[in-house]
């Protein structure tokens, strides 16, 4: 990812959330440092699973986990854990780029489905994360991918030079149409 202008870091935290959950529970005969460690847990998985609800806040997460808003900081913050925003638009950047390369959502619909009540909001996060915009960032993640379908229908041409066009796009799994006008750009029709 870091070729589109990705932070590593950001995409990194963001995937490794669920990593961080502890297995103890919250209440019960533990140390202070455990069950505060189970409490972030909890936030956090509470802070995914809701993450596309566009009224999540710091305070709905905290009365889902029992504790106080503050106190969540309080929390959050002894963890060693960004601001509870902060990760809130981690997460959701996460499910933008997701977005970005796998459908052809608007705009508009891309922010309405990751949570961000307006398009704008969406827009300006990711351009000051990523130093991109999203259609950029989409139109970057179509031009890899059409570089790399040229690149695998002419590496399957070189070694396979009588192949027809079906067995070019079922080897290299490109659509069928695709291979044929990429098979037909590179040496010329094949059979």
């Amino acid at each position: 990812m870091e070729r589109w202008g990705i932070s590593s870091a950001v995409l990194r935290m963001g995937w490794n959330i669920r990593r961080q959950l502890p297995t103890v529970a919250p209440d019960g005969p533990h140390p202070p440092h455990m069950r505060r460690r189970a409490r972030a847990g909890l936030a956090l998985e509470t802070l995914v699973v809701h993450r596309n609800d566009p009224h999540i806040d710091e305070g709905v997460v905290a009365s889902a986990i029992g504790v106080s808003a503050s106190h969540l900081s309080h929390i959050l913050g002894k963890e060693s854990l960004p601001h509870f925003e902060t990760l809130l638009h981690v997460v959701r950047m996460v499910d933008v780029v997701v977005v970005l390369c796998t459908s052809t959502l608007c705009m508009k619909e891309v922010a309405g489905i990751v949570g961000y009540d307006e398009t704008k909001a969406m827009d300006r996060l990711f351009q000051k994360w990523f130093h991109l915009t999203p259609s950029a960032f989409r139109s970057a993640v179509l031009r890899r991918s059409q570089i790399d379908a040229v690149s695998a229908v002419c590496e399957f041409r070189l070694q396979h030079p009588r192949a027809q066009v079906a067995e070019c796009a079922d080897a290299t799994g490109i659509d069928f149409g695709l291979a044929a006008r990429l098979c037909a750009d590179a040496e010329g029709p094949l059979r």
